[in-house]
């Protein structure tokens, strides 16, 4: 790679996702409600460096069964950091880099399959952005039996105030979204309009989980 290059790859010129995200720590909410529940089939959409999967994987049921959703690059990484029986209850589906591609694609077709999955507990850390993240909640229902759990991450994140993915220092975020979407919070306007007073979920955590209690039409 040649200065022009890195200088390019460290501005996050041309990229459609940011080199790096600021996430450190696992989300100890999420922790604490899969060590109550015990969910045998646990999904995570979006696990970046793994934080919380980390934590989780270490209270699952021993026969829980775990599918994982992201960038194809982000297992290997993981892999290094999990022991090898915990690998053998693990189903990773990832998706690329390209504008238009994300985890919607990948989980889709794991719907529309001969085995279509059923969670007991979904956790959603993805992108946060309603453009992407709204289809996902539809995706997600489609896995849900009534007793499970949606658990959202991050409902006050916008991109306006993202240390990674505000328009500084990811200026791909103009060109893909406008003003207004820059600023408003994804995950919020999710939880507002499908979940809040829903006779379908009940609530867990406020703005945060919800479980499902009756079947849709």
């Amino acid at each position: 790679m040649n200065i022009k290059e890195k200088v390019k790859s460290l501005l996050n010129l041309g990229r459609s996702f940011p080199r790096s995200l600021a996430v450190g720590a696992p989300n100890v909410e999420t922790v604490e409600l899969v060590k109550e529940f015990q969910p045998k089939n646990y999904c995570e959409i979006g696990f970046y460096k793994g934080h919380t999967l980390i934590e989780v994987l270490k209270i699952l049921p021993e026969n829980s069964k775990i599918d994982l959703y992201d960038f194809k690059d982000k297992f290997e990484p993981l892999k290094t950091k999990i022991s090898q029986d915990d690998l053998k209850r693990i189903t990773f589906f990832g998706n690329t880099y390209k504008y238009l591609d994300s985890y919607n694609t990948t989980l889709f077709k794991n719907i529309v399959s001969k085995n279509p999955p059923q969670y007991d507990y979904v956790f959603l850390d993805g992108a946060h952005t309603f453009p992407i993240d709204c289809l996902t909640f539809f995706l997600i229902e489609k896995c849900l039996k009534v007793g499970s759990i949606i658990d959202f991450d991050d409902n006050d994140w916008s991109m306006a105030t993202s240390p990674s993915m505000n328009p500084k220092v990811f200026p791909m975020v103009k060109k893909l979204y406008n003003y207004e979407q820059i600023k408003e919070k994804g995950v919020q306007m999710i939880i507002d309009a499908f979940l809040k007073d829903s006779p379908h979920y009940e609530t867990i955590i406020e703005d945060k989980a919800y479980r499902r209690i009756s079947p849709k039409n």
